[in-house]
C-alpha cells in the first residue's frame, strides 16, 4: 500500500516542481489517538541552528497530500541540500506538547531519501508539587523534603532531584554544589527525602525540585525557605567533688550544659555565683567560655574555697537572663539552674591516749615517768586557745548554777559563735521540742556533772560529744552572753571503738567557730584530757 501511495506523490511532485531531492516519510498518530495529521514538520542540518529550516504539513493538506505522510525539498534550505548532508527532522511542540523524533537522514543523490518513521507523542513534563517544607515557610534541624511528581504521558517519570539555591549555588543536602536524590515512595507519586539543615547558615534559600521522565522532558518548581536554625543552652546537671566538705577546701564545682538545639554554640560564657546572681550573688572565680556542638554537651568548672553554712550555688550559661545575651537561641528563659551544698560548722577530732607520760625538771631530769594503760574513763576536753578553765567548777550547758533547767542557752551560744542560722546549729544539733535530746552524767575531775547534753560524735554510737560551761566567770548563776562563760565541749574516751574515720580511743565533734570564741581570737582551739 505504502508504495502505491509514494508513486501517487512523486507523480505530484515532479509534475509540480522541479527538484532535485525530497525527503520522504511516516509518522504516525499517537498512542492516545491523537491524529499526526496537520501538525508541522521541520528539517534543518543536523548540528546547526534550526532556524535555517524547510517544513511540510503532514497528511492531506501537505505536499504528500496523504495522511501521516510527508514530502519535503531539501534543497529549500540555506544552502541547498547536498550528497552526503546529514538532516535532522522533528515535529516540534507547537503548544499541545506533542512532538515526533527527532530522526536522522543521509542525502544519498537519488532523488528521495527516507528517514526512520516517527510516532506523535504526548512529552508534558511531570507535573510537580512541593509538599514539604510549604513556600515561604521557616525550617530548622531535620526536615521532610516531600513532592508529588505525577505521570500524564506515556513516558514514566525517570528521576526526581531537589537542591538548595543559596542565590550562588545550587547545593546538595550536605552543602556541596550540585543535586540530592528524592526518593520514590512505593508505588505512590510522593517522593521524599530528609535534610537536616544545621550544615547551612541562617537566611533565605530556594528549594528547588526537578523531574524528567523517560524521553527526557525536564520540569522543575521552586519553594522560598528560610533556614532558622538555632542553639537551645541550658544546664542539666551541677556536682560538687566533695558533698560532705569541711570550710576552708577548693571545692570543685561542674557544671553539665546542653546544646539541644540545631546550631553549634561557640564561645558560650558560664558563670558561676554564690547565691542568686540576680539579687547580689557573688562571682566564684572569673567567666568560663566553652564550645557546645548542636547535640551534645560541654562541661564549665570552677573551684570555691568553701565557708561555713548552706549555699546556693547558681551557675547562669549565656549571661544576661535579663536579656538575651550574645548567643540567639529557641529558649532564653532556661539559662540559669542551682543546687544547694552546705558546709558543715562542725570540726571532728580524733586521736589516740596511749603511750607515756614523762614529768621532768627545767634541767630536763626526769621526775616521775607514767606509762598509760587503761585509761577507758579518760576525758578530752576541747576549748577555744584564750579560754581559761577551772575544771573543778564545770556545768553542764542548760543547767544554771543551781542545778535547774534553762533550754535558751543553746540559743545564747548559738549567738555568741555566729551560728543561729545553720542547718547544723548548736540548738538544732543537741535539742529537740527545746528540750536536749539526750543527757548523760559524768565525773569530771572528781566532781559529778549531771544533766549533761550530749550527741553521738559521728555516726558511730561509740563515741559522745557532751558540752559544759565554766562557773567560774559567772556573776547571775546562769550561762549568758553578758558574761561569756568559757565553754568546753568533750568526750570520753573509749579505747578501740569505731568512729567514722576508723578505729581510735577518741572522736569528738566541736563547732569550728569555737575558735572564735574569745574576742581577742588566735583561731585556735587547745584540748585537754584527764586520764583516769
Amino acid at each position: 500500500m505504502r508504495v502505491l501511495l509514494l508513486g501517487v506523490v512523486l507523480l505530484v511532485i515532479v509534475g509540480a516542481v522541479e527538484a532535485q531531492e525530497y525527503v520522504y516519510g511516516w509518522v504516525f498518530d499517537a498512542k492516545d489517538g491523537q491524529p499526526a495529521d496537520g501538525y508541522n514538520i521541520t528539517l534543518w542540518y543536523t548540528g546547526e541552528a534550526r532556524s535555517n529550516n524547510a517544513t511540510d504539513e503532514i497528511g492531506p493538506n501537505g505536499l504528500s497530500g496523504s495522511s501521516n505522510q510527508y514530502v519535503i525539498d531539501c534543497e529549500a534550505l540555506t544552502p541547498s541540500c547536498s550528497i552526503d548532508d546529514n538532516l535532522t527532522l522533528a515535529v516540534i511542540d507547537q503548544g499541545d506538547s506533542y512532538i515526533a523524533g527527532p530522526v536522522h537522514v543521509l542525502v544519498t543523490g537519488d532523488g528521495i531519501d527516507y528517514p526512520d518513521d516517527m510516532t506523535l507523542t504526548y512529552d508534558h513534563p511531570p507535573p510537580i508539587n512541593i509538599t514539604s517544607p510549604r513556600n515561604g515557610t521557616s525550617v530548622n534541624m531535620t526536615v521532610l523534603i516531600n513532592a508529588t511528581v505525577s505521570n500524564v504521558t506515556y513516558h514514566y517519570v525517570d528521576d526526581v532531584f531537589y537542591s538548595i539555591d543559596n542565590g550562588t549555588d545550587n547545593m546538595t543536602k550536605t552543602g556541596v554544589v550540585g543535586k540530592s536524590i528524592l526518593y520514590k515512595n512505593s508505588d505512590t507519586d510522593f517522593y521524599n527525602d530528609t535534610w537536616d539543615t544545621s550544615g547551612f547558615e541562617n537566611g533565605n534559600y530556594l528549594l528547588w525540585v526537578w523531574a524528567n521522565n523517560t524521553v527526557g522532558a525536564w520540569n522543575y518548581t521552586f519553594s522560598n525557605i528560610t533556614i532558622d536554625n538555632l542553639a537551645e543552652l541550658h544546664i542539666v546537671n551541677i556536682t560538687f567533688s566533695n558533698y560532705t566538705p569541711r570550710e576552708g577546701i577548693n571545692l570543685t564545682i561542674n557544671a553539665t550544659i546542653v546544646n539541644s538545639g540545631t546550631k553549634n554554640a561557640t564561645n558560650v560564657t558560664v558563670s558561676f555565683f554564690i547565691g542568686n546572681y540576680t539579687i547580689g550573688g557573688n562571682n566564684i572565680g572569673a567567666n568560663i567560655s566553652v564550645n557546645v556542638t548542636a547535640g551534645e554537651n560541654a562541661t564549665a568548672q570552677a573551684t570555691w574555697i568553701t565557708y561555713i553554712g548552706s549555699h546556693n550555688i547558681f551557675v547562669v550559661v549565656d549571661p544576661p537572663t535579663s536579656g538575651s545575651g550574645s548567643i540567639d537561641e529557641m529558649d532564653e528563659s532556661n539559662n540559669e539552674a542551682n543546687e544547694t551544698i552546705t558546709i558543715l560548722g562542725w570540726t571532728f577530732i580524733v586521736g589516740n591516749l596511749s603511750g607515756s607520760l614523762v614529768l621532768g625538771d627545767e634541767l630536763n631530769n626526769t621526775l616521775l615517768t607514767w606509762t598509760v594503760t587503761n585509761f577507758s574513763k579518760s576525758l578530752v576536753f576541747v576549748t577555744d586557745s584564750e579560754s581559761v578553765i577551772d575544771f573543778t567548777s564545770l556545768s553542764a550547758l542548760g543547767r544554771n548554777t543551781s542545778n535547774a533547767s534553762l533550754f535558751d542557752d543553746f540559743a545564747e551560744l548559738d549567738k555568741m559563735l555566729n551560728m543561729t542560722n545553720l542547718t547544723d546549729s548548736i540548738n538544732r544539733t543537741f535539742t529537740l521540742a527545746s528540750e536536749p535530746i539526750t543527757t548523760m552524767n559524768f565525773t569530771i575531775f572528781s566532781n559529778k556533772v549531771h544533766w549533761v547534753p550530749v550527741i553521738n560524735s559521728t555516726n558511730s554510737t561509740d563515741y559522745q560529744t557532751g558540752i559544759l560551761w565554766d562557773t567560774t566567770d559567772d556573776t547571775d548563776g546562769t550561762f549568758n552572753s553578758t558574761d561569756s562563760e568559757d565553754i568546753l565541749f568533750f568526750t570520753q574516751a573509749n579505747p578501740g571503738g569505731w568512729g567514722y574515720f576508723g578505729r581510735y580511743d577518741y572522736e569528738i565533734t566541736v563547732p569550728s567557730y569555737l575558735r572564735n570564741f574569745d574576742t581577742n581570737d588566735k583561731q585556735l582551739l587547745v584540748l585537754y584530757a584527764e586520764l583516769k
